[in-house]
């Protein structure tokens, strides 16, 4: 049987091979060890998270209630921006410790408003008589937005 002579590839077509195959190669760049985008807007809503979790194990409810927004409403857990400290402190002064991991999964950015999906595990040893180590795990969403170019917590602590 006779060899088939090589086809040719149209030289435009090449050409578009060659300039496409850097753009198919690279993706946006991701924060190390996350499936989260490098922009300057997760970067910021990581570090409110991160601020959350450590204000959370530290009891400190004014530090919490410092990155909401006074339009804060988590209808989920019915508390608002006027009960939020409140609500925290209640719950700081019935638990003797505290460790709380936060995991973001997704942070979504749509102009000034933005959500972030992640994972919440506390684990907590009650003020009783008896104290016993309890634990909770949650799927929880917090919404943001842009309030005088910061990015202020709306609902989801």
């Amino acid at each position: 049987m006779p060899l088939m002579p090589a086809r040719r590839l149209p030289p435009l077509l090449i050409s578009l091979t060659v300039l496409a195959a850097p753009l198919t190669a690279c993706g946006p760049r991701m924060i190390p060890h996350t499936e989260i985008a490098d922009t300057p807007d997760d970067r910021a809503i990581l570090i409110i998270c991160k601020r959350f979790r450590e204000a959370f194990e530290a009891r400190d409810a004014e530090a919490i209630v410092k990155l909401a927004s006074p339009r804060y409403l988590d209808s989920r857990d019915n508390i608002s921006y006027a009960s939020l400290r409140d609500q925290l402190q209640a719950t700081f002064d019935r638990t003797k410790e505290l460790k709380l991991d936060v995991t973001v999964r997704r942070i979504i950015v749509e102009g000034d408003h933005a959500r972030a999906d992640y994972v919440f595990a506390i684990n907590f040893l009650m003020n009783a008589a008896e104290p016993v180590w309890k634990s909770q795990t949650d799927d929880k969403r917090m919404t943001l937005e842009r309030e005088n170019g910061e990015w202020r917590v709306t609902s989801g602590f």
